[in-house]
């Protein structure tokens, strides 16, 4: 992808990211990132949902050191999304059985421009990964912190 840090803060807005949830399973997660990442109410967050559903049912999207990247394309969207979870503890996300999640972060790309994005999500596990960003990301207490701390650490990079 092309200047990944621009798509990337041009994707996320501080509406759709939310610290220290206490989300306890992997339904409240997807349902609360499909509502984040809706901009048309409750019927397209039930679009997006499913699409996330069945997209974490063809194999999980959890890397290792607990963050997961639910990822969906969707006919009905016409430009990337992304929208970001802390939980307060983490949860067995998807097939995983010993490790715990607790940063989410998902993204949602308009159908058949999937090539235009191609490498996006190794690019956001990248990012997320380097020079300590998940310890910065769970240290994040309120909305705000987390917001600013996603923005700053892929403006660096």
């Amino acid at each position: 992808m092309k200047n990944d840090a621009f798509f990337f803060t041009k994707a996320i807005s501080p509406k759709r990211v939310l610290a220290k949830q206490p989300f306890t399973t992997q339904k409240e997660v997807l349902q609360q990132l499909s509502l984040l990442l809706a901009k048309q109410g409750q019927k397209e967050a039930n679009i997006i949902n499913s699409a996330l559903v069945d997209r974490e049912r063809l194999g999980s999207t959890v890397f290792p050191c607990g963050i997961a990247i639910p990822h969906a394309s969707l006919e009905s969207v016409y430009e990337p999304s992304i929208a970001f979870i802390s939980l307060e503890n983490g949860i067995h996300f998807s097939h995983t059985k010993n490790e715990s999640t607790d940063l989410f972060c998902a993204l949602i790309l308009p159908k058949n421009h999937e090539q235009d994005y191609k490498g996006a999500i190794e690019t956001l596990y990248q990012q997320f990964t380097h020079h300590g960003m998940l310890a910065e990301l769970r240290a994040c207490t309120n909305d705000h912190k987390l917001y600013n701390t996603l923005l700053i650490d892929a403006v660096i990079e």
